[in-house]
């Protein structure tokens, strides 16, 4: 889960990619649920010419947003708080998937005293890491 989010995360903050503006030419539906979607993109550098290359699933046709060119090149990716808040929301599956652990081991190892307040613990996490994940996908669909 991480090692498929950072790298978007750091081409949405401007640490990694090829700055431009993405225009939305077609999103077609490919499967249940998939859709593939190409945009125009525009290098910030006039030097370069604009190219046609895949983007995120979620873009409408005709949309217009920043992006950055991924640094292998086969994709444009949003940039600012749209894409950011997107990619936080999935990290924030990262804890909600390892909360319970402690719980489990205590319980393996008979450690009574401990189970409880593990699985209380373990509970919290998941509970607030799953309402930052919804509440962030949320925010990174809308429109910011």
């Amino acid at each position: 889960m991480i090692s498929t989010t950072l790298p978007d995360l750091e081409v949405a903050l401007g640490r990694k990619g090829t700055p431009g503006t993405a225009h939305v030419v077609s999103c077609e539906r490919v499967g249940e649920g998939i859709y593939d979607c190409r945009a125009w993109f525009v290098f910030d550098d006039p030097a370069r010419d604009p190219i046609t290359v895949a983007t995120v699933p979620e873009a409408e046709a005709g949309e217009v947003f920043p992006a950055a060119l991924t640094p292998e090149g086969d994709r444009v990716v949003p940039t600012g708080a749209r894409s950011v808040v997107g990619a936080v929301g999935l990290l924030a599956l990262v804890p909600f998937s390892l909360s319970f652990i402690p719980a489990i081991l205590t319980f393996s190892l008979a450690l009574e005293r401990a189970f409880f307040p593990s699985l209380i613990v373990g509970g919290v996490v998941a509970a607030v890491s799953l309402v930052v994940c919804i509440v962030c996908v949320i925010l990174g669909s809308a429109v910011l």
